[in-house]
């Protein structure tokens, strides 16, 4: 991790540059559709080994099923 931090200082960027990448991202092809099946014939839940501020950004583009996800411990520093 601390590897990653130190490529994203060496180009200067941050949490919500990051946070933005991802929120321009759109599921797969068909991924809505097939959450709206498995809704229609049982419960969802998303288990990811992301952070939950990546999720959430991403989880606002697949109709938000509930997600479970690591809260991190990165503070953002001034530029």
């Amino acid at each position: 991790m601390q590897h990653r931090l130190k490529i994203l200082k060496a180009h200067g960027l941050r949490l919500p540059d990051i946070q933005a990448v991802i929120a321009g991202m759109d599921p797969h092809e068909g991924a809505l559709e097939f959450l709206e099946w498995v809704r229609s014939v049982t419960q969802i839940l998303v288990v990811s080994d992301t952070f939950v501020e990546f999720a959430g950004p991403l989880m606002k583009n697949s109709a938000t099923p509930p997600c479970s996800a690591t809260r991190s411990r990165w503070r953002p520093t001034a530029p």
